[in-house]
């Protein structure tokens, strides 16, 4: 297991109007404030509990390894998973994860890492995931490990047991690290992890919080495009025979996952706050919700898909409440109320249906003329 130790969319903007509706679209956006962000799936596991409010799938046959243990008794979440692998290629190694729906396309998933003895030189690995396809089939020769899903993972044994946040693509060979950099994680300390994955972008962030849950200090981000930057693996460990490009995923579900490994500690880790919330509202695909998006929506209004915030082939008002509940200036940001939705709706259709109104004047005074 190679987990290393393993144009605007839509029609034209020369539409009839098109100054007057920007400059209303951003006056809705300055109604909405900057900020809102709606929280879809949350759990502080206060109920004790895994299996309800919501429910998680528990995840153990990744690499074959036997005696994990989940438990949210204490009002966390504590996963563990001895090095105890047998798989060929797999030996010693150690899996558990778990994950929660529904399914998301684009989503942003958050946990706060509250416990992890093990660090260091000897340290394991943990992660929050999205995309996972929930896939918990035991690995075969013919087509390695079946969870698929995007990761970002603390690597407490990299860079000499300096530690190490990485991006990784979870596929058939294992974690594929598209994206890392050095950050020591002092086990003393709670930590907030953040995985964006819009479009086949992925963004994650790791900050250290104070004794009162808040977010003090950004310790660690990285990015990749995937399309622009797709990864690659070695499948036969042969420098003369290419790459194989890593199959990457559309949706799946969000959770979390912890590997050990005999030769370094078992997995160890205890989560607390685990959210996870959709970002359907980023019709530009450039990573956040805002103002853009809003233009988007305008300009592909009624015109097809280009806006298409819930999967359902247009662009209408659904999709602009999409984007108003996903509104947000970037995962550090700190939510902020909402107007109504529907007065926030009337505004919407207002504007577009201004700029209708004001084609059909122009008609009908050419007609006249």
């Amino acid at each position: 297991m190679m987990m290393q130790c393993v144009a605007l969319r839509g029609p034209s903007r020369r539409q009839c109007g098109w100054p007057r509706l920007l400059s209303v679209s951003l006056a809705v956006v300055m109604l909405c404030g900057t900020t809102a962000s709606a929280v879809t799936v949350f759990d502080d596991f206060s109920d004790g509990n895994d299996t309800a409010n919501p429910a998680w799938t528990r995840l153990d046959g990744a690499v074959a390894s036997t005696g994990q243990t989940w438990d949210a008794s204490s009002g966390a979440y504590h996963i563990t998973a001895p090095g105890n692998s047998q798989v060929p290629g797999l030996e010693n190694y150690g899996f558990a994860g778990a994950y929660t729906g529904p399914v998301y396309t684009d989503v942003r998933v958050t946990a706060d890492i509250v416990d992890f003895p093990n660090t260091g030189f000897t340290g394991s690995y943990f992660a929050i995931a999205a995309r996972l396809n929930g896939d918990d089939s035991l690995p075969t020769a013919e087509n390695g490990i079946a969870l698929h899903g995007y990761s970002y993972v603390y690597e407490a044994s990299a860079a000499g047991g300096d530690g190490e946040m990485v991006l990784e693509v979870l596929h058939r060979d294992g974690l594929k690290d598209v994206g890392s950099e050095q950050v020591f994680l002092d086990n003393t300390k709670d930590y907030r992890f953040i995985l964006e994955v819009v479009g086949q972008v992925m963004h994650g962030q790791v900050w250290e919080l104070d004794g009162a849950g808040n977010q003090v200090l950004l310790v660690g981000e990285r990015t990749r495009d995937l399309i622009a930057n797709p990864p690659t693996f070695d499948h036969d460990d042969d420098d003369l025979t290419p790459e194989i490009p890593v199959q990457l995923v559309s949706s799946g579900y969000s959770g979390v996952f912890g590997v050990g490994h005999v030769f370094l500690s078992d997995a160890d880790f205890t989560i607390d706050n685990f959210k996870t919330e959709s970002l359907a509202g980023d019709f530009d695909e450039d990573g956040d919700i805002d103002a853009l998006d809003l233009s988007d929506w305008v300009a592909s209004f009624g015109a097809g898909g280009g806006a298409d915030g819930d999967a359902d082939g247009d662009s209408d008002g659904a999709d602009f409440l999409v984007w108003q509940r996903d509104l947000s200036a970037g995962p550090a940001a700190a939510a902020v109320p909402e107007p109504a939705a529907l007065g926030m709706t009337a505004i919407a259709w207002a504007v577009v249906a201004g700029g209708r109104l004001t084609r059909r004047g122009r008609a009908e005074r050419g007609k006249q003329g």
